[in-house]
């Protein structure tokens, strides 16, 4: 399906209802307007809630939280209600252009203001790729964070806008006499780091299921003086400019440090390598392990998905890649006999001189395995960016006796051109085809009818992701002969000494 007005097609929303029935509601609005800064009211805009975010949060609404009003975002102390126009309620961030002279009124009157900035950029590609009311969940979770972390700080009067349609950013305008030292110099800056950690460790919850990882999203703060002598419109834009400058030298200073701790990571060889069973559901006798990469636990690396995003974002993810294949291949030596070792690698790994031609054989040599012993999975979406370098990556490990899988594969028409055009040994169903498949008949055709191609090729398909009983029943009467998950076994350090079948 392509997108209104033409462009790429817009992915389903995994946390919308099915799409047949939301086709309506696809069409592209433009960014920002999940914040309604056009006044439109809330049962207007696709899939839109009904109340207020906090209304959907546990527990009651906290006092002294910043307030949403139809013409601005003012500050409620217990008990009262301070309103910068006309009354009212909504859920609309209003434009900072349009409540400039709010916030010059009171810049005047306290003498200073405090200005924190969220940049929300990085978030524009979810609403083009699922849709105006994806992208709304995911700004009502950067706004409750990010009145959590204000409410300990925030007093009447206080200010919270948007500034689009220029820009596409939540700014707090916070209100202090110039007289509050303690304020400007310790609290404003510490409110900003707290709302930074906030959320980098909270991104990835943020942004799923939109998202595998969290995105960059940046704070900055800054310091205005009333100044008599200039425009509100030029203060404004000063102090949006040192805050933008101060969130990008924080990106690029936390950027650096998470460069220098991931360095130190494969430096030191700090990851793990956990092995979960690949079993034929038919017997449940396990045909294999794949090899999972844990980082320390902990840190903010230790999930596999955090940390080859970390490393992506600072061009580690080869080095990386290369030592999850060492790892995994040295703690092979206890492989038990005639099971397969499924191993994740980039698609370059052809052009790592330590895993290519004599240089592997040797290695697996030294474990005791041979290429037969190995099955390489490779990523789907890396095989679609480049069918090119996949072939040549088949062809080559093809050549020297290793097996290929392709991972994570869907059932659109990109994952089945990728099925047909490189035709892996393996074919790894993802996990969202999995899930509740015993109660969804369309997703039941959808899989066999990639089953059926499948056997065609030669391959054989693995459905990953299986957690209930139900969910193996469906498989099975399907036609998937392997599958992977809790339910026939969690990832471990080393390899299991029982199977899901429970032979000895």
């Amino acid at each position: 399906m392509m997108a209104p007005g033409g462009g790429r097609p817009r992915r389903r929303d995994p946390c919308a209802e099915p799409l047949q029935d939301r086709e309506g509601h696809l069409g592209i609005c433009p960014l920002g307007s999940l914040l309604r800064v056009r006044g439109a009211p809330a049962s207007h805009v696709a899939g839109a809630p009904s109340a207020p975010f906090w209304r959907e949060l546990p527990g009651p609404r906290p006092q002294g939280l910043l307030r949403f009003a139809d013409d601005a975002l003012v500050a409620q102390g217990p008990g009262k209600t301070q309103s910068a126009g006309k009354g009212g309620t909504g859920t609309e961030l209003p434009p900072l252009s349009e409540r400039l002279a709010v916030v010059g009124e009171r810049l005047a009157e306290v003498g200073a203001m405090g200005v924190v900035v969220i940049d929300l950029s990085s978030l524009e590609g979810i609403e083009w790729d699922y849709g105006p009311a994806a992208y709304e969940r995911v700004l009502s979770h950067v706004q409750a964070l990010l009145h959590d972390i204000l409410s300990a700080h925030q007093r009447p009067g206080d200010v919270l806008l948007t500034t689009q349609p220029e820009s596409n950013e939540i700014v707090a305008f916070l209100f202090r006499h110039r007289g509050d030292i303690a304020f400007y110099q310790r609290e404003l800056p510490g409110l900003q780091a707290a709302l930074a950690r906030r959320l980098h460790t909270r991104g990835a919850k943020i942004v799923h299921p939109y998202r595998p990882a969290a995105m960059p999203l940046s704070t900055g703060q800054s310091i205005a003086l009333h100044d008599a002598t200039v425009s509100d419109a030029v203060q404004v834009r000063r102090v949006l400019d040192r805050a933008r400058l101060d969130g990008d030298l924080y990106a690029r200073v936390a950027q650096q440090q998470r460069w220098r701790e991931l360095m130190n990571l494969v430096f030191t060889e700090q990851v793990t390598m956990h092995y979960q069973p690949i079993a034929e559901l038919a017997t449940l006798e396990v045909l294999g392990y794949e090899a999972l990469v844990r980082g320390p636990d902990g840190s903010e690396f230790h999930s596999p998905t955090d940390l080859f995003y970390a490393a992506t974002q600072i061009d580690l993810q080869s080095e990386l890649d290369s030592l999850c294949r060492r790892k995994a291949l040295v703690e092979a030596k206890s492989l038990p006999a005639e099971k397969k070792l499924f191993l994740n690698c980039l698609p370059t790994a052809m052009r790592d001189p330590s895993f290519g031609g004599d240089a592997v054989r040797r290695t697996l040599e030294d474990c005791g395995l041979t290429p037969s012993d190995i099955v390489l999975e490779i990523s789907e979406r890396h095989a679609i960016e480049n069918f090119s370098i996949f072939r040549e990556a088949r062809d080559y490990y093809g050549g020297l006796g290793f097996k290929i899988a392709l991972d994570d594969t869907g059932a659109g028409y990109a994952s089945l051109r990728a099925v047909m055009e490189l035709a892996p040994d393996f074919i790894k169903l993802d996990s969202a085809f999995v899930a509740s498949i015993d109660a969804d008949q369309p997703r039941q055709a959808l899989v066999q009818s990639l089953a059926v191609a499948s056997r065609k090729l030669g391959a054989k398909i693995i459905a990953e992701g299986i957690e209930t009983q139900e969910e193996l029943g469906t498989l099975r009467s399907l036609g998937i002969p392997l599958g992977q998950g809790f339910l026939l076994g969690r990832p471990k350090l080393g390899f299991r000494d029982d199977d899901p079948s429970g032979k000895p």
